[in-house]
């Protein structure tokens, strides 16, 4: 289901330079229709920021704020071609900006990875039934880095998928099409391969959801040697309810990072890595609208170079309230 409200790694910073403060460094979160969202913190810690990010009144100096899977940096226009059609044309520009002490492994982040993204987007929506739209959705995406200019692309996709309402037994958004990423660099292979979106519900019985996700498209890598990576993630989460006041939750999740390399070829670095997620989770219902959760996940990821494999626990507890169960 899409969030009313969504944040995707959030930035703000106010200055620049050795004067520069970072208000905001990050933050992710996302708010469902019925869900009553509280944001603590002590003075200082960026409540203020984030609120006025996700009211619409500042923009962030990187990441996304979407209403209703709309981005607020998105300016665009719809023509109705009939009662069942309709044509959607916009525009984005995304800025993706790291601070100037941000490293990872020894890397400037700011200096392989700012940049400013340009993406035209066209969408053609039918209407097959009042639950199920056909869309097919097309992009032109430009990014242009500040420093780095090796990682300099223009890419071409084409989505055609189904998007399903709530109400429907299938519930969610399916896309599976095909991107063209074209390095402007000769010395970075291009890629040409699928993208896929999958986030989408089916109801098995009055008790038993099954939720899968899964996700395929290019990311930018950090590292020089390996411009980016094609990412695929794919999950699955089943909730069964129990009698009327306890559920419990299983779910697994893999994720496979395939980078692409230099011309002249590079050893040295991971070529290639695999994660797994598994997970149990139990939940118990004050009413209708109040859930206390207890979930833990077990993380494994495996690569071609030894320091980058890891194994982690992790374990929390929950508290949900307003969504209709």
């Amino acid at each position: 289901m899409t969030a009313v409200l969504q944040l995707n790694d959030v930035t703000r910073v106010h200055g620049e330079g050795e004067t520069a403060v970072q208000a905001l460094r990050g933050v992710s979160l996302a708010a469902h229709a019925g869900e009553l969202v509280a944001i603590m913190g002590p003075s200082g810690s960026g409540k203020s920021t984030l609120l006025t990010l996700a009211g619409g009144l500042d923009t962030p100096t990187s990441g996304t704020v979407s209403v209703e899977g709309t981005d607020l940096a998105t300016l665009g226009t719809y023509v109705v071609l009939s009662g069942r059609t309709t044509l959607v044309l916009s525009g984005t520009r995304t800025t993706t900006a790291f601070g100037e002490n941000e490293t990872f492994l020894g890397s400037d982040l700011a200096a392989a990875l700012n940049r400013y993204s340009d993406t035209e987007q066209l969408e053609l929506r039918y209407r097959l039934t009042p639950l199920t739209t056909l869309v097919v959705a097309s992009d032109a995406v430009q990014d242009r880095f500040a420093t780095d200019r090796l990682r300099n692309t223009d890419s071409i996709a084409v989505r055609p998928g189904f998007e399903f309402k709530p109400f429907a037994l299938i519930s969610g958004k399916v896309s599976v099409g095909f991107r063209h990423f074209n390095v402007l660099n000769d010395r970075v292979q291009d890629y040409q391969g699928p993208v896929a979106n999958v986030d989408a519900s089916y109801t098995l019985t009055t008790s038993t959801q099954i939720h899968g996700t899964m996700t395929r498209d290019v990311a930018f890598s950090y590292d020089e040697n390996f411009p980016y990576y094609a990412l695929t993630n794919a999950g699955v989460t089943i909730t069964q309810r129990i009698a009327s006041a306890w559920d419990v939750v299983a779910r697994g999740g893999w994720q496979t990072v395939g980078y692409r390399t230099l011309t002249t070829g590079v050893d040295g670095v991971p070529l290639d890595e695999r994660g797994k997620m598994y997970g149990l989770g139990v939940g118990y219902r004050l009413g209708e609208s109040f859930r206390i959760g207890f979930d833990a996940n077990y993380y494994r990821r495996r690569s071609q170079t030894s320091t980058r494999n890891y194994d982690g626990l992790r374990a929390g507890m929950s508290l949900t309230y307003g969504i209709s169960q």
